[in-house]
């Protein structure tokens, strides 16, 4: 049993804002002018999405969201009406996002979101492509980033070594620069607010070399 929410942005400019569900067409099976089977290998390699989704992700994700893929048949009533009798065929649930990855550095585990790309989605005996590109300013496919986001608040305060000015650059070194560039604004934002209320760090000389060492790699990475 789950509740579906109003995440849906409306693709038309009236009704409600937003909307727990979207339909979208998908033609198969096209016959052609000489009797060939032209849209059938469509079919067999995957159906593409043309239309456009957007969705609007929770603060906090955790494994109780996913996404809802239903497949119906339509049947043009022969009535006068014409109304369409919608039939479920299948339907499948995709999680928004993964608590198993672990971030190489540190070792630790973090929520990652569904990262962009191409996804083949399987629909009974259907396989739709789905291609998804992540906006988000507090959410990332990238282990790294995605720690950085979810501790570095609190970075300076810490105890933990995974969490010392030395560690962070080598976790921002290892992850994806693509990542770093798209929340660069969050990620300074949130060092500068460690800098203002809790002060630079206390570190001994040879910490000190390895973090401004570390601090130049990885600014030169964004760089490049």
């Amino acid at each position: 049993v789950y509740t579906p929410t109003k995440s849906m942005y409306n693709p038309v400019p009236f009704g409600q804002p937003t909307l727990n569900s979207v339909y979208t067409r998908m033609v198969h099976g096209r016959m052609g002018s000489a009797g060939g089977s032209e849209g059938f290998d469509e079919v067999s390699d995957g159906i593409h999405m043309h239309d456009e989704v957007k969705v609007r992700l929770p603060d906090v994700l955790d494994g109780s969201y996913f996404l809802e893929f239903s497949l119906h048949s339509l049947q043009m009533d022969g009535g006068e009406s014409g109304i369409a009798a919608p039939e479920l065929v299948c339907e499948t649930f995709i999680p928004l996002s993964s608590s198993s990855a672990k971030e190489p550095v540190t070792k630790e585990r973090v929520v990652t979101i569904i990262p962009n790309g191409v996804h083949r989605i399987k629909l009974g005996s259907f396989q739709l492509l789905v291609e998804s590109r992540l906006v988000s300013s507090i959410h990332s496919s990238d282990p790294g980033v995605s720690m950085m986001l979810r501790d570095f608040n609190n970075s300076s305060q810490a105890d933990d070594s995974h969490k010392l000015p030395s560690t962070i650059c080598r976790v921002m070194k290892n992850a994806s620069g693509q990542a770093v560039v798209t929340h660069f604004q969050t990620l300074f934002y949130l060092h500068m607010h460690n800098l203002l209320n809790n002060g630079p760090p206390e570190l001994p000389f040879k910490e000190s070399r390895r973090f401004f060492s570390d601090s130049e790699r990885g600014l030169n990475k964004v760089k490049h």
